[in-house]
């Protein structure tokens, strides 16, 4: 991928820059800045940014998790349940250090659109930001949000290493169950045994229909993973 886009590519994209620490906001905004954005605000929590999209319509969200008032987890589920002014399938990065997996499984059951690891390098942030834009993406019903926990926070520990005892495999589907390496998923695949973190909890339910932006998330966190294929069957 080209490290210098061309000037006026990002020009009209609509960023909103989420953190409670006003310096994470600055470096996020300077990156940007790098790859010719130029429409870019920033807010220090959940709640000022659902005041900003009163305002205007937005492109993309990269938000930080732990934040007072809302945390980023809460407003992606606000977004996604079409709770604010904003489209439901706005795009979402989110700020992490991979150091939480609760964070990220509750992430890829939100539909984030990517994960920016601190501390944020240049390279790997502009082909982060370029995937979120650019990867198929529609927000699913609101109810497919709702049960999400979104109490996680940086700080919380792990549960119970390893495969949880009673994982769960889904016993009735239309296609024969069949194993698939991450990189060969497809969307509209239903997940078909739940997938776990190598070092922690549930990642993914059986019975999940793929979509495109849950597979990049999975590459994304492929080398957490126990398995690097998943058990999997085709949707209908």
């Amino acid at each position: 991928m080209n490290s210098n886009p061309a000037p006026g590519s990002f020009q009209n994209t609509r960023v909103l820059v989420v953190d409670d620490d006003a310096f994470t906001r600055r470096i996020v905004v300077q990156v940007l800045r790098t790859f010719h954005f130029l429409r870019l605000a920033e807010a220090p929590n959940g709640k000022t940014a659902m005041a900003l999209f009163e305002r205007e319509p937005w492109d993309l969200i990269v938000t930080d998790v732990e934040m007072p008032e809302m945390n980023g987890l809460e407003l992606i589920k606000h977004i996604r349940t079409g709770q604010t002014h904003a489209a439901p399938d706005l795009r979402a990065v989110i700020l992490t250090s991979y150091s939480n997996v609760e964070v990220l499984s509750a992430a890829l059951a939100l539909d984030a659109n990517g994960f920016l690891v601190k501390p944020i390098r240049i390279g790997t942030a502009q082909s982060k930001i370029e995937q979120a834009l650019n990867e198929p993406f529609a927000a699913r019903p609101p109810a497919a949000y709702l049960g999400v926990a979104t109490d996680a926070t940086s700080s919380a520990p792990a549960r119970a290493f390893g495969r949880q005892p009673g994982a769960r495999i889904l016993r009735h589907a239309d296609d024969p169950v069949q194993q698939v390496e991450i990189r060969h998923l497809q969307p509209d695949m239903l997940v078909a045994e739940d997938i776990y973190f190598r070092e922690g909890p549930l990642l993914l339910a059986a019975g999940h229909t793929l979509t495109q932006s849950n597979i990049n998330r999975l590459v994304d966190l492929a080398e957490f993973l126990q398995e690097r294929s998943i058990k999997v069957a085709r949707g209908r």
